[in-house]
């Protein structure tokens, strides 16, 4: 094969290569959405109103709070933790599912063409197999170069229970 043929080939190889079918300005958030609407389903079937658990969330602070709620209402916040809890904190149970719904965009894409680069990959969450809410949560974020980001972007509820 002539080196010309050869050149040709090759670039026309890595131009096939570096052709993306998808849209280079927005990406899909890797999320199970019928997982999430079928155990918000079956927590709010329970309509629980007294009980009490633990909210962790970790990230760029870090909270650790004892939540009790009485009539679906919050009838004590104790910080279990040094720094106390930080403004960005879900302190029910249904606000947790309410953030994550909110994260998740209506068309499950995310626009990419922000300054930074910076956008969200994925929602991964684990339920409670009696209670059917969130016990972990994680967003997981696509940071192309190293730099500082504001946010915490894994929370936990432990030790939940039924109270009288």
């Amino acid at each position: 094969m002539k080196p010309k043929h050869l050149f040709l080939i090759l670039v026309f190889s890595i131009f096939i290569l570096s052709c993306d079918d998808d849209d280079n300005s927005s990406r899909k958030v890797t999320f199970d959405l019928e997982e999430f609407q079928t155990n918000k389903a079956k927590w709010d079937n329970l309509n629980l109103e007294n009980y009490s658990f633990q909210y962790l969330s970790d990230g760029f602070v870090y909270s650790h709070l004892q939540i009790e709620m009485k009539n679906g209402e919050i009838n004590s916040v104790i910080s279990l933790a040094e720094e106390g809890f930080q403004s960005g904190d879900t302190l029910t149970i249904d606000g947790l599912f309410e953030e994550i719904h909110n994260q998740y965009p209506a068309n499950g894409r995310v626009n990419v063409n922000s300054d930074d680069g910076i956008y969200l990959k994925e929602i991964q969450v684990e339920y409670d197999d009696n209670y059917f809410f969130p016990i972990e949560v994680h967003y997981v974020l696509h940071i192309p170069i190293a730099i500082e980001v504001d946010g915490n972007f894994d929370k936990y509820i432990r030790n939940c229970s039924l109270v009288d």
